[in-house]
């Protein structure tokens, strides 16, 4: 693995999430990471973990075809973003991952790599790897992950967000007094 992945905070916290509880969605971030660093191989291993967990993960299969992408699994690339078309037509990324892995089948890899590169930074760049300022991980499941890894103010402010954008959401409601409870 990268040095540069061992100093990552935030890729520490993930792997230190999916260490402790194997069926967390945090994988497909944490893969996600990985295909950034180029490190192909140990992200189709986790995605395809964490699939097994949680097969209908978007995020997941979109990570494990970007990994194929990287390897040069073509073939597998376009079934898992296939496997999402059919459920969501049109989805942009699996979209680009079906050209990706077309002009990597016509150019047997010269120009492939920074459409990969390209890809996987698109949608993965420090902002979209924090709970934080990425929406799509302001749920009360990851709140409830984050302080039951004892990361009690980032869950605090998952809560806050996702009461700010519905008052009435009686989870995040419940794990924000409960988390207030306890400090």
């Amino acid at each position: 693995m990268r040095p540069e992945l061992v100093e990552n905070s935030t890729f520490l916290r993930y792997h230190e999430i999916l260490r402790n509880n194997p069926n967390s969605i945090v994988f497909a971030p944490l893969a996600e990471m990985l295909i950034v660093h180029k490190c192909y191989e140990e992200a189709i291993v986790v995605c395809k973990k964490g699939l097994e967990k949680n097969p209908d993960l978007v995020s997941g299969r979109i990570a494990l075809a970007r990994a194929y992408v990287g390897v040069g699994n073509y073939k597998r690339a376009v079934e898992e973003a296939n496997r999402i078309l059919s459920k969501y037509p049109g989805h942009p990324e699996a979209m680009d991952i079906i050209s990706a892995a077309d002009a990597g089948v016509k150019d047997k890899h010269p120009r492939l790599a920074p459409a990969i590169q390209k890809t996987a930074e698109a949608d993965v760049g420090p902002s979209s790897l924090d709970p934080i300022t990425d929406e799509r991980w302001n749920t009360p499941t990851m709140a409830e992950i984050l302080a039951s890894q004892g990361n009690i103010e980032m869950a605090k402010k998952i809560y806050e967000g996702i009461l700010r954008r519905n008052p009435t959401d009686r989870r995040a409601a419940e794990g924000l007094k409960k988390l207030y409870g306890s400090a």
